[in-house]
């Protein structure tokens, strides 16, 4: 009975065996990968507002952050400022940066630091900039800025999340809304009896949405108005001035009018004083 046992023994053993070696392998395979770390800076770029109104602040963060199990580093980024940003004077803000200078012949500029960062740590840069400062900025649209960041770090496995950008949109001054200079001529009485005063009143008045000015304005004295010696009231005008040649007269007004303002002038004479008006007829004065 002995050799007939034998065989099955013997096939016992090789199998355990060979299951003891394969668990001896896994463990160590795993034993193995729990103890490879990983270094992996991040770039992440974004505005602090995405968009602004002329006038109003730009701003841009960039944060490098370790987001491996090993330390990464040394560290040096590159951004890239926008190229249609021209007239922006650019200010930067590094915190764990050693070193951020400018590049005098592109106005883009480079971080540097030495040291290592620690799984979790990070270190910023903000750029900042005034939008009223751009020289190209049209009436009624929008100009969009893009800014682009890279960083290179020492030992990082993995490129694929090194760089970003950002996007600031600018919205440009409105179109200024439209002026109207409107003007209005009236008599204070249509008809008089001679010897009664003439008065007429001029009002010019923005009626636009927009400001309207520097203001002109010529008056035409009836022709047939000889004799009478007519005055002048204004309000609102900077001058307003007789010609000696016609006898007519012009204003002026360097100021605008805003919407829904006005300035007058008012001109009174003596119709007692006409040089001729006939017994029993009408004289018909006409200013223009």
């Amino acid at each position: 009975m002995k050799p007939v046992l034998k065989p099955f023994a013997s096939a016992f053993a090789a199998l355990a065996a060979v299951v003891t070696i394969a668990i001896v392998a896994s463990l160590s395979s795993g034993a193995a990968s729990a103890g490879v770390s990983t270094a992996d800076a991040a770039l992440d770029k974004a505005p602090t507002n995405q968009t602004v109104n002329f006038g109003d602040t730009i701003e841009w963060s960039i944060t490098v952050t370790n987001v491996g199990t090993g330390d990464v580093g040394p560290f040096h980024l590159e951004d890239t400022l926008p190229a249609n940003g021209t007239g922006i004077s650019w200010d930067i803000a590094p915190v764990g940066w050693d070193t951020c200078s400018p590049d005098p012949a592109t106005t883009n500029f480079t971080c540097d630091r030495a040291e290592a960062l620690h799984e979790g740590e990070s270190i910023t840069l903000t750029i900042s900039g005034n939008s009223g400062d751009l020289e190209s900025c049209p009436e009624g649209t929008q100009v969009v800025l893009v800014n682009n960041a890279g960083v290179d770090a020492g030992g990082d496995d993995n490129a694929a999340n090194d760089g970003d950008s950002a996007v600031a949109t600018v919205n440009c001054p409105a179109a200024p809304a439209p002026g109207d200079a409107a003007l209005d001529k009236a008599p204070t009485n249509q008809t008089v009896n001679f010897g009664d005063p003439i008065e007429w009143t001029i009002t010019v008045t923005n009626v636009g949405t927009g400001d309207v000015g520097p203001f002109h304005l010529e008056d035409t004295l009836p022709a047939n108005g000889t004799g009478i010696s007519w005055d002048l009231t204004p309000v609102g005008w900077d001058s307003c001035t007789p010609d000696p040649a016609t006898a007519n007269f012009t204003c002026d007004r360097a100021e605008v009018l805003h919407a829904g303002e006005s300035v007058t002038v008012t001109i009174t004479g003596n119709s007692g004083d006409l040089a001729e008006c006939p017994e029993g007829t009408a004289v018909e004065l006409v200013n223009n």
